[in-house]
């Protein structure tokens, strides 16, 4: 792996406040006496993802997009000494010549017991904590870290207390993103729901935390630049666990519509999209994998309907699978959503605007929309041949040609197919087409 010496300098950096930091890079002909179980093996091997992979194997199916990018995008391993913190493991990824790095602490000496957070001794029996090594969140925090909300997080910020949370100081956030949220459990009280808490003062119930951090964190990963094209194998535990989970979740959904439901219905809404996913690569669970979906498809409506945001292709996505499951409701529903709950300043957002318009037959304002993406799509960069494909099909519709719809429709689904993509994301370009394919029914 290569590092620049202003990115190792600029790593260094970060902690000498904490004591005569020492940076080595794996692999290493042998491993520092006295490491954590396994670390050894990570610093000596050649290829560092399968050591890491063994590392994480107790946690693999409740972060499957984290140690996905740990197979997949893995730059390299260095192991971090410094006086206050005698090891530490650093975890380098890469987007382009930007370095970005992760920093895991030792195991727990004293495993804690957390009310909110399930198996927490699972993931802290493998790191005490694992945050960015640049700016010490976006992970799940050191133990000695965790913070009452009340300590300094967001001073400014004027909290919107749900019905049965009156006190910052009973909250301790356990996961943290300076610039827009933290992941707190309620400290004074067990076996309550953990809490999402916005910066702008918005508190709401979580369905699943270490799938909330999952999302989080492995999400951006996966973005990263590719260290191998290696694909995870089938995870029969991965499944087990999302059942398991699913009827927990529904268990505790009259608690958590109390405490503000947007954001559980939403992750309820993702999970059950996880495993439609998984089983859509199981020919005889194709029908059982079709509830899941109109599932899904009801709780994602209802995070709308409860104020819980979203994206232009999310929403795109869901409009189609309203139309794959015969829901003209739930399709009339998605199309007519306030923007503000979906759109941004994409192109993604001008196609799916453009997709609802031309389902309702507004072919004035379609218009508009259709030279606005012209003008949006000569700038793009990220993903700009699916996006040109997937206009040229709005243009066909919106010139009302079902033989040039039909050609480019094929062409979409091609380059869709091409795509990359995770088991949990599996279905989603079925989806997206099939948007299209409602917009051609109605004009038709």
């Amino acid at each position: 792996m290569h590092i620049s010496e202003a990115q190792r300098y600029e790593l260094i950096d970060r902690v000498t406040h904490e004591g005569e930091p020492e940076l080595l890079f794996a692999p290493l002909q042998s491993p520092p006496p006295g490491l954590p179980a396994g670390w050894g093996e990570i610093l000596t091997a050649r290829e560092p993802q399968t050591a890491t992979l063994r590392l994480w194997n107790r946690v693999i199916h409740r972060l499957p997009r984290i140690t996905q990018a740990l197979r997949q995008r893995l730059q390299g391993i260095a192991h971090l000494r410094t006086e206050d913190v005698p090891e530490s493991l650093i975890y380098f990824f890469k987007d382009g010549l930007e370095m970005f790095a992760y920093r895991g602490f030792p195991p727990a000496a004293e495993l804690p017991t957390a009310p909110g957070i399930p198996e927490v001794r699972d993931f802290y029996s493998l790191h005490d904590g694992w945050i960015s090594a640049y700016t010490r969140d976006d992970g799940p925090m050191p133990t000695s870290q965790w913070r009452l909300l009340s300590e300094s997080l967001w001073p400014e910020t004027q909290w919107k207390f749900p019905p049965g949370v009156t006190r910052l100081e009973d909250l301790a956030a356990v996961y943290v993103d300076e610039d827009q949220l933290a992941f707190a459990v309620d400290a004074a009280r067990p076996g309550r729901l953990p809490l999402v808490c916005w910066q702008d003062g918005e508190i709401e119930a979580v369905a699943d935390l270490w799938d909330a951090i999952d999302r989080e964190v492995g999400t951006f990963l996966l973005e990263l630049d590719p260290a191998t094209q290696e694909q995870p194998p089938a995870d029969a535990g991965r499944q087990q666990y999302l059942d398991r989970t699913l009827e927990g979740i529904a268990a505790r959904w009259p608690e958590a519509a109390r405490l503000g439901g947007g954001y559980y219905q939403r992750q309820w809404c993702l999970m059950l999209i996880d495993r439609a996913g998984l089983q859509s690569a199981l020919p005889r669970e194709e029908l059982s994998a079709s509830g899941h979906l109109r599932e899904a498809l009801d709780h994602y409506c209802r995070s709308l309907e409860l104020g819980a945001g979203s994206t232009p292709l999310e929403i795109l996505e869901f409009f189609g699978l309203a139309h794959v499951m015969g829901d003209a409701a739930s399709a009339r529903f998605l199309a007519s959503a306030p923007p503000d709950l979906w759109a941004d300043e994409t192109v993604e957002t001008v196609q799916t605007r453009l997709t609802f318009c031309l389902h309702k037959r507004n072919y004035e304002i379609a218009g508009g929309l259709v030279d606005e993406a012209a003008g949006l799509l000569e700038q793009a960069s990220d993903n700009a041949i699916a996006l040109r494909s997937m206009q040229r099909c709005l243009d066909d519709l919106f010139r009302r040609d079902q033989t040039a719809f039909r050609r480019s429709r094929a062409s979409l689904e091609e380059v869709l197919i091409a795509l990359p993509r995770p088991p949990w994301m599996a279905l989603f370009p079925a989806f997206r087409v099939a948007a299209l394919d409602a917009v051609a029914s109605s004009l038709a």
